[in-house]
């Protein structure tokens, strides 16, 4: 049933009208066809089918952007393929290719009037309606998704095409017996076991939660695993793959010396996986992987008005920069170095390669552009904003700083391998005490070092003012000293561009207590040993100047 204003608006006249493109920065959108509703409600809008789901996409637009605009929303088409892309990835759609077909989306976003066929907005968090019509000759782009009932198949097809297509995303190293003391979960036989030579082995990637491992170094599973490795289990075997490999089992957690053995070794053991299983739907390790057993997915919903079937835009991307998993310091890392991503949310199942981007419920595939320069913002592909130069260092410090760690101690652990990887991709010749230093050609490594102290602490609104606290253990002229939110200077919010370190000098105290120019200290190794066996004293020779303060 529809109100008499909506039963006035023609969808199919919207969908048939032709099309502009959408101009980003501009955040103009051109349509020949543009349809203005209230958000208010009326005894008529709350029995029209129309309204009901008007309403419900505008209500999910972020209450931020509701406010910047008034309570008028625009109803438009716009190329369904640049929709997604968008969503799915972040704003950088133009960077990223889709293959599939070329229909149109209604838009429901917040804006203000410029004309008949323009309006303004400046965010990309509108919300969206898929039309799905067989009367305009369209073809089903977003598929209902069975709320409990995972599709393997589809899984299986996703890795192997990507295993037997995609030259970039293939592991370098395809032995895991050269990851020494790699063990993993046998899940025919739910043993931990030794990894054999040449194994295929899934990783798991989830929130750890409050409660501690039953660590021991008994190879055969309790009989209580958490809900979320249980599931894990059961899509590995689906998978057709035997072995899985999870934290809270693989690493014999109250042995110190195979735990730290491991933790340096984390960045081999996320690259070499076939395949990491991302629990992003989540929040904690009795939640489960929802569609695999007992925690159903969120259920789809369809209206069908004026012979359209009309259904919302899934959140893709949204849904995984708004998880627990997405706040937790060591998942970011363990997203980084995996080569291919099944991420398991509450309403579908994704897959993230190197080269592509598949969903549950989508029938396209995105080609991920590997020749832009410019970073991704997505937590969905972290590999793409972040690619080992001195800027992108900055901006993964800079991310990472905003996460939580449940132990202090574990801040620099939980970021080292990436920092190893990018070392040992050549992207940077080391790291001390978190601050990298890079090794771009004809350029000092105490040039980089020095740029690697202009960070500065923000405060955070859930502290009290001018309060920063204190991360114990790590020296305070490093961002791991403070705990919470870090940038940069090299950021371009700084009006007067980054820091001058021309003139700088920087020594560093070796274990032996002498003070050795950086370059020497990096050549000896110093860099290289644990970070148990580093001192926490430079000394910096600079220029300086007096700078009276009256307050």
């Amino acid at each position: 049933m529809l109100c008499d204003r909506c039963n006035a608006d023609d969808l199919q006249s919207i969908l048939r009208s032709p099309k502009r493109p959408l101009e980003n920065a501009a955040r103009l959108p051109f349509a020949d066809f543009i349809l203005w509703f209230p958000l208010e409600e009326d005894s008529n809008s709350l029995t029209c089918e129309l309204c009901t789901i008007l309403q419900h996409a505008a209500r999910r637009i972020p209450e931020e952007d509701m406010k910047k605009h008034s309570n008028e929303f625009a109803l438009y088409a716009t190329p369904i393929g640049q929709l997604i892309a968008e969503n799915i990835i972040g704003p950088a759609s133009s960077r990223v290719e889709w293959h599939g077909k070329g229909e149109d989306a209604l838009v429901v976003a917040p804006g203000l009037k410029l004309g008949p066929r323009l309006f303004y907005h400046n965010t990309i968090d509108w919300d969206s309606i898929i039309v799905e019509t067989s009367s305009l000759g369209l073809h089903r782009v977003q598929k209902l998704v069975d709320e409990s009932k995972i599709d393997y198949e589809l899984l299986k097809r996703w890795h192997t095409r990507c295993s037997e297509k995609h030259t970039i995303c293939q592991p370098e190293d395809t032995k895991a017996i050269l990851i020494a003391g790699l063990k993993v979960i046998d899940c025919s036989a739910n043993l931990v076991v030794t990894a054999p030579a040449n194994v295929a082995y899934v990783a798991l990637s989830y929130v750890w939660g409050r409660e501690e491992a039953a660590s021991s170094e008994r190879a055969q599973l309790p009989p209580n695993i958490p809900l979320v490795i249980k599931d894990a289990i059961t899509v590995t075997m689906k998978l057709g793959i035997r072995y899985l490999w999870v934290d809270r089992y693989c690493i014999v957690q109250n042995d110190s010396a195979h735990k730290m053995n491991q933790i340096n070794q984390m960045d081999k053991i996320y690259s070499n996986a076939a395949l990491t299983i991302v629990a992003s739907g989540a929040p904690d390790p009795s939640y489960g992987l929802p569609g695999v057993s007992t925690r159903l997915r969120t259920p789809d919903i369809l209206t069908r008005v004026q012979g359209l079937d009309l259904s919302f835009l899934r959140e893709g991307q949204e849904s995984i920069e708004n998880s627990t998993w997405n706040t937790r310091a060591w998942t970011l890392q363990e997203a980084y170095l995996s080569r291919r991503i099944l991420y398991f949310g509450s309403e579908e199942v994704s897959f993230v390669c190197r080269e592509v981007l598949c969903s549950e419920s989508l029938d396209m595939e995105f080609i991920l552009n590997q020749g832009s320069s410019k970073p991704e913002r997505s937590a969905a592909v972290p590999w793409r904003w972040s690619r080992g130069s001195n800027a992108s260092i900055t901006e993964l410090i800079t991310r990472y700083s905003r996460r939580e760690l449940s132990k202090q101690e574990d801040a620099l652990d939980a970021l080292a391998g990436i920092f190893k990887n990018w070392k040992e991709a050549g992207r940077y010749r080391s790291m001390y005490w978190g601050i990298p230093i890079h090794s771009a050609a004809g350029s000092k490594p105490v040039h980089f070092f020095a740029s690697g102290l202009f960070w500065y602490s923000l405060r955070d609104d859930d502290l009290e003012a001018d309060s920063h606290i204190r991360r114990n253990g790590f020296p305070s002229w490093s961002w791991l000293s403070v705990l919470g939110r870090v940038e940069y200077m090299m950021s371009t919010r700084i009006p007067w561009g980054s820091p001058d370190v021309s003139g700088w000098d920087v020594s560093v105290q070796a274990d032996d207590g002498q003070m050795l120019d950086l370059e020497t200290f990096i050549a000896s190794g110093g860099c290289d040993l644990p970070a148990t066996d580093w001192c926490r004293r430079i000394q910096v020779q600079c220029f300086a100047f007096p700078l009276p303060i009256s307050l």
